[in-house]
């Protein structure tokens, strides 16, 4: 039987999970949104998602290039970090109580899970005119559609009451992304809002480790 990855004990409903892969899409996220030091550094995020459980299992929940957001297994999460197709990050709100979370994750599950299309345009928007749109707080994409930290960022806010994103003012982040999420963790400028679950991963999963 295969060891799992993911220390399940220690996992909560509402606990965030990012990742970074080989992909050329996910090197030109971290390079635009985190910088080219990040990336060659092996520490930046390209996707953000929402950990949930269903019973006694656990799901992630995605919103992908070109799909509907869905919840995908774990166990999927697992196989492709053994594949070398993804390393990952555990991570929880600071000061956040584990019923907020799970009320978040459970608006993941109910509002967004196969509703919401993923929203391509305006991950074109991010690589090309994300810091206009900062400078001047537009919203990039469509209203009416997510991407992945868009999607973690709604559930957060609307189901659970609390906003991570947020910037140190107090002021919405208009177009959260993961460099954002990593500013969140490693505290930029001062400002953290998220913190690392080190025993997330078992002895074994913890080779496949984003160690921020």
């Amino acid at each position: 039987m295969t060891a799992p990855l993911f220390n399940r004990d220690v996992l909560l409903p509402g606990m965030d999970i990012s990742r970074m892969t080989p992909a050329l899409i996910s090197k030109g996220i971290v390079l635009r949104t985190q910088g080219l030091r990040v990336l060659l550094s092996g520490t930046g995020l390209s996707h953000d998602a929402k950990l949930i459980r269903c019973g006694s299992q656990w799901f992630v929940g995605d919103a992908h290039m070109g799909k509907v957001a869905q919840m995908t297994p774990l166990e999927k999460w697992e196989d492709d970090m053994r594949r070398g197709k993804a390393r990952v990050v555990v991570y929880r709100p600071i000061g956040v109580t584990p019923e907020r979370m799970a009320m978040s994750a459970f608006y993941w599950q109910t509002e967004i899970s196969g509703q919401k299309m993923y929203d391509a345009k305006a991950i074109r928007h991010l690589l090309f005119f994300y810091a206009t749109a900062e400078l001047f707080g537009i919203r990039l994409g469509d209203e009416d559609r997510v991407f992945c930290t868009e999607g973690v960022k709604e559930a957060d806010v609307r189901g659970g009451g609390y906003d991570p994103y947020r910037k140190p003012n107090g002021y919405e982040k208009i177009n959260p992304t993961p460099g954002t999420t990593r500013n969140r963790i490693v505290g930029k400028n001062g400002w953290r809002t998220l913190a690392v679950v080190p025993d997330a991963l078992t002895e074994d999963g913890k080779r496949y480790s984003i160690m921020i």
